[in-house]
Formats: C-alpha cells, structure tokens, sequence
C-alpha cells in the first residue's frame, strides 16, 4: 500500500540501506549524513508531538481504532519528507542540470499530496 512508504518499518529499511550502501562504496560523509538524518527523524517526530500535544479530532462513529498519539505532526508525512527529501539530495549529483529543477519538483509535489 502507498501509505506504507511513509511508515515507520519502510523508512527504517530505507534508511538502513542507503547508509549501507553509502558506506560499501566509501562515501563516508553521505553515509553518516543518512544516519544522522535517519536517527533525527526517529527523534524529532516524538518531540515534535510531545511539544505541540494537538488532540485528535472527536469521531462520532470511528471507521478504525483512533491512535492515542498526538495528530500533529503527522508521522507519515514527517517521515516521507525527510525519507524522499534525502533521497533526491542523494541523487542530484547524478541526474543533469536540467532534470535537477524537475526532480526536486516531483519530491514537493508528492509530499503535498
């Protein structure tokens, strides 16, 4: 499901296997800014939470169980953020000059939705 590329247990992955590969082919420095940004991640989205402490909104006739979290930030779109947001950074070096603006483009555009 498209929900789950902004989950917990596909960015962990995500993260896990870009520093990994990063790190095989020596790029010490990307390697860490992919930990770095991962562990910030894990980090700024609870604390977030804690200090903003928004409520759900009250449903009358729930459809699904209502999580006993915080509603704001959301979590999904926090972590596709920064997950696509690093991943585009990653990649610019590699694409020309001209595809750059299109890249970055489509990763604002996605998070919007």
């Amino acid at each position: 499901m498209v929900t789950d590329l902004g989950g917990t247990e596909f960015a962990v992955l995500a993260f896990a296997l870009m520093a990994a590969f990063l790190a095989i082919r020596r790029h010490w420095r990307l390697a860490a800014f992919v930990a770095v940004t991962g562990s910030g991640l894990a980090v700024l989205g609870p604390v977030t939470k804690a200090v903003v402490d928004r409520a759900r909104p009250v449903v009358d006739v729930a459809v699904v169980q209502t999580p006993s979290n915080a509603s704001f930030p959301s979590g999904h779109a926090m972590t596709s953020v920064v997950l696509w947001g690093t991943l585009v950074l990653l990649a610019l070096p590699a694409v020309g000059r001209r595809t750059r603006p299109w890249l970055v483009g489509a990763r604002c555009s996605s998070s919007w939705r």
